[in-house]
């Protein structure tokens, strides 16, 4: 199965943080990322969270649930995003961009839109002015497109992207390419029939079996085998070893019991699962750890609170201040 996380926060926009000497702070009127960009950014923001969630819950209910818990929390999280990079100092993002971006979502494939490939052109990230050193809160400051982050550091530094097999850059990489949960290397997937690994992860629906990437099983109660392409879980689907079939996937919440159950695997919303129990991700504005955890959910990055610390809060990324 491929990692479901950041994927999803590149094609939308990724984040950094702000330099206090391009044009001045952000400056924030709500922990959801809410800015002073205007009426028309916040309106342009929700237009476009709204066109991009709703379409990944027309093609994967599983999806949306399994990442962001909800459309409603998805909607929130992505407009955040969105505000901060229109406000950021010195950005090449627009609302006219944005406006057009969310009028495109409708048409991204659903094997596209599920692992953030072939990017509707409407939705291509633009860049901004500034070079590669200079500090940044978002990729789109950089003329390479590019924000730089250390792990835990609400400021980041514009940098070239991490390229094919080069370790992601705080756990992201540059659309089309991907960050593999595995090795921690940015690749692009593998479509069908091609040679796969841990650091070459397969296309959506398909499954790393024996070296080459297969296609999974998209309907219910057909065969499967779990050494073979199982289930497509983003058809909401699971192969029951019981049975031999494909069965709903079940979803479980922090604190259920998860890995396998009822001799098919299950999975946590919105958390993983470390010893067999679902523990969640936090939310905005909950405690996480670097080292001990919990990590941050979808979209939101863990900022440390104090200079050689792990702990901090989780936010959207941008969201800070920079010296």
């Amino acid at each position: 199965m491929k990692p479901a996380g950041a994927c999803l926060a590149i094609a939308f926009a990724a984040l950094a943080c702000s330099p206090a000497n391009v044009g001045g702070p952000i400056t924030n009127s709500g922990a959801d990322g809410a800015t002073d960009a205007g009426t028309g950014a916040a309106q342009a923001c929700k237009a476009r969270a709204y066109a991009y969630c709703t379409q990944l819950e027309t093609c994967s209910t599983t999806a949306i649930q399994y990442r962001y818990g909800n459309v409603q929390t998805c909607e929130k999280l992505l407009g955040g995003v969105c505000n901060l990079a229109l406000a950021a100092p010195s950005t090449g993002a627009s609302i006219a961009q944005v406006e057009a971006c969310a009028a495109a979502e409708p048409s991204w494939a659903c094997n596209d839109i599920i692992y953030a490939q072939n990017t509707p052109p409407a939705c291509a990230q633009p860049s901004g002015p500034l070079a590669n050193g200079t500090p940044c809160t978002v990729n789109q400051q950089c003329q390479s497109s590019w924000c730089g982050r250390t792990a835990g550091q609400a400021c980041g530094a514009c940098s070239p992207p991490p390229s094919a097999g080069a370790p992601c850059d705080d756990g992201a990489c540059l659309s089309p390419l991907v960050c593999s949960s595995f090795t921690l290397t940015c690749g692009a997937y593998v479509e069908a029939g091609g040679e796969c690994d841990q650091a070459n992860l397969c296309d959506s629906g398909l499954t790393c079996v024996a070296g080459v990437c297969q296609a999974g099983v998209t309907s219910a109660n057909m065969p499967c085998v779990s050494a073979g392409p199982g289930c497509d879980i983003f058809s909401g689907l699971a192969c029951n070893a019981e049975s031999g079939t494909c069965k709903t996937l079940q979803l479980l919440e922090g604190g259920q019991a998860c890995g396998t159950v009822a001799n098919q695997p299950a999975l946590c919303v919105m958390g993983s699962c470390p010893r067999g129990q679902c523990v969640s991700y936090g939310a905005l504005g909950d405690a996480c750890d670097l080292v001990a955890g919990p990590a941050c959910a979808e979209s939101l990055r863990c900022i440390v609170t104090s200079d050689g610390g792990t702990g901090g809060t989780c936010q959207i990324s941008g969201s800070g201040s920079c010296p």
